[in-house]
């Protein structure tokens, strides 16, 4: 049985990160060349809801304070 990093509960969910107590980063392409800094990072329901909401509500600042609305942004990524 595996704990929530956040608060000890039992944990149903995980995110494969890197990095240590203190800051932790989601991998990207250059970091999968290196699987075995990888960690699988388990969180509870709660918790894993509050990273969610979270990340989107830093995704849309991120894009509100670059001028793009979600729309535009989404449509934005797709021409790439």
């Amino acid at each position: 049985m595996e704990l929530c990093k956040c608060c000890g509960k039992e944990a149903e969910y995980n995110i494969l990160l890197f990095g240590d107590d203190e800051r932790w980063y989601i991998p990207n392409q250059s970091r999968n060349d290196v699987p075995e800094l990888l960690e699988e990072v388990w969180f509870c329901k709660a918790c894993m809801r509050s990273i969610e909401d979270n990340f989107r509500a830093t995704i849309l600042y991120l894009q509100s304070e670059s001028g793009l609305t979600p729309r535009a942004a989404d449509a934005e990524s797709t021409r790439r």
